[in-house]
């Protein structure tokens, strides 16, 4: 019985957190701020995001366990080379922090290798 009340607490855990994360993007604009920036008038929770994750959650359950751990992967390994490829693009190209060694090695050369290594691991 531990273990059931152990994963579900852990399932609300991720839910609310990816509901709450949904709610900054669309209330800072990466996300159409309609939808994902609603927040419920008197209970004061990003609502829509909550029902969305919900209904998201409720699909996969009947993925069987090759399925989601694929699924998992897959987004792992898209997010690992979005988050290499958004340090190059911030600091490299748009805040213009190349001109010392140690910038090239911080803001170039480190995560170009982390985007190749991931970039590896699909092949």
């Amino acid at each position: 019985i531990f273990s059931t009340i152990t994963v579900l607490a852990s399932g609300m855990a991720a839910h609310a957190g990816v509901a709450r994360l949904m709610y900054v993007m669309g209330r800072d604009g990466v996300f159409p701020k309609s939808f994902f920036g609603y927040v419920h008038p008197k209970w004061r929770t990003p609502a829509m995001n909550i029902i969305l994750v919900g209904a998201i959650a409720l699909l996969a359950i009947n993925f069987d366990l090759v399925m989601a751990t694929a699924l998992i992967n897959f987004g792992a390994l898209v997010a690992f080379t979005f988050v290499n490829l958004s340090v190059i693009s911030q600091f490299w190209i748009r805040e213009k922090r190349n001109k010392t060694l140690k910038d090239h090695f911080q803001y170039l050369f480190l995560p170009m290798c982390g985007a190749l290594t991931v970039g590896a691991l699909w092949v």
